[in-house]
């Protein structure tokens, strides 16, 4: 009994650490405003670089009322705390911040920052943060829109990610990749599946690690791809020694299996 990752599972661990990719430190626009606190961050100055961007925040600019949530939620130079987060992000979602807006929409889907979980408000933020050109809810958006699987669903999803994948945007080429695969399972449609694990390939081969995993478990279960443990093993193993944590399990099930 090989692993049994299924596509959809994968598809959900990508966008689970969607936030963790999005809850970063931003000078997105307006990169004079933010020298001396960039200066500060350099000599590792927290307490200095939080009061700089208090400064900046004074004016309502989007990128420091956003990093001044950031930086509360994570305790970095200030004292951790979830309220003032979460008002620092509204605040920085109602001046145009595409980043906060995601935030706010990814802590109402799962309770985050002391809230309640509510999927309205959730998709209101996500939306928001859509038609501000977050990258990540586009590719959430398209998620759901596949989920509906219907042909018009789908096209709007594929449209919605075509503009990412042809900048090169990873999540959203795995997003549309992994698509292809379980499409055309379900239609029956190998040549749309091929094109997907081609797909797929060519982001492992650029390092991206869920098409990494993927790929190890079609090769380990012999699903939809012929069967290769060897290629498997090598996959995993290296995605192991780069501590991926669900690589491991996976290994140990193929070399009990060689």
């Amino acid at each position: 009994h090989f692993i049994q990752f299924r596509l959809l599972i994968m598809k959900k661990l990508l966008l689970a650490t969607a936030l963790t990719f999005a809850t970063t430190f931003t000078f997105a626009n307006s990169i004079d405003a933010f020298t001396e606190v960039k200066t500060l961050l350099q000599s590792n100055d927290h307490t200095g670089a939080f009061k700089a961007l208090e400064k900046v925040a004074k004016t309502n600019h989007p990128d420091a009322l956003y990093n001044l949530g950031y930086l509360t939620e994570i305790g970095q130079g200030t004292t951790q705390n979830n309220k003032k987060a979460l008002q620092y992000y509204e605040k920085a979602a109602k001046q145009g911040s595409s980043l906060a807006n995601f935030v706010l929409a990814k802590s109402y889907e799962t309770g985050r920052l002391g809230l309640k979980a509510n999927p309205k408000k959730a998709q209101s933020y996500l939306e928001a943060a859509d038609l501000l050109g977050s990258a990540d809810a586009k590719i959430e958006i398209a998620e759901q829109l596949f989920a509906k699987r219907n042909a018009e669903s789908n096209q709007q999803a594929l449209a919605k990610l075509a503009p990412l994948v042809q900048q090169g945007h990873v999540a959203a080429a795995y997003s549309q990749a992994t698509f292809k695969i379980n499409d055309g399972f379900r239609q029956q449609n190998t040549a749309q599946v091929q094109q997907g694990i081609t797909e797929l390939h060519a982001l492992g081969q650029k390092g991206h690690v869920a098409s990494l995993l993927l790929l190890g478990n079609l090769y380990a279960t012999g699903s939809l791809i012929k069967q290769d443990l060897n290629k498997a093993k090598i996959i995993f193993t290296a995605l192991d020694q780069a501590k991926v944590a669900e690589a491991k399990p996976a290994l140990e099930i193929v070399n009990q299996a060689l």
